[in-house]
This record gives structure tokens, C-alpha cells and sequence, in this order.
């Protein structure tokens, strides 16, 4: 089993082949619309790392499309590299 503490990820243009890469150090859980987060957690290295199992995270990143659900039909992502350690 592993803890990430870094994600790398592009994104690519699939008509252009322009590819932007981005780099996660920190993942903030997504929270459910209406909810407010009132600070960092106690234990700030909570959010930057992700322990093993099925988890997701936020990433902010430059790509838009006028039409949200068409996002994929533009543009293809993929990890392309991760950090972190053997638990």
C-alpha cells in the first residue's frame, strides 16, 4: 500500500496536441454544495497526502470549454508521475 503526497497530471487539447501539466501537493476533499469549511483541519498534513483506497480531490486547472459536459470530447488527461511513500 501507498500514501501519495504529490500527483503530476496533463491535460492535452485532443484537435491541438497542446498538453499543460499540472502538479497536485495538496488535496482538498470536494465538499457538497451549500457546505461552508470553516479553517484547515487541525493536522494540516491531512491534506497533503492521500492514503491508500478509492479517494478524489479537487485540482484547479486552465482548460475551459463553453459547455462543461463536452469537457472530454476536448481535452484527455492522464497521471503522468506521483510521489509518496510505502505504508
Amino acid at each position: 500500500m501507498y500514501t501519495l503526497t504529490e500527483i503530476a497530471i496533463d491535460v492535452v487539447n485532443r484537435k491541438s496536441k497542446a498538453r499543460n501539466s499540472y502538479t497536485a501537493h495538496s488535496f482538498p476533499t470536494p465538499v457538497a454544495r451549500g457546505v461552508i469549511v470553516a479553517g484547515a483541519p487541525k493536522d494540516r498534513t491531512l491534506l497533503m497526502r492521500l492514503a491508500p483506497g478509492r479517494k478524489t480531490f479537487t485540482l484547479q486547472i486552465d482548460e475551459t470549454v463553453p459547455d462543461g459536459t463536452k469537457f472530454f470530447e476536448v481535452y484527455d488527461w492522464g497521471i503522468v508521475g506521483a510521489k509518496g511513500y510505502v505504508d
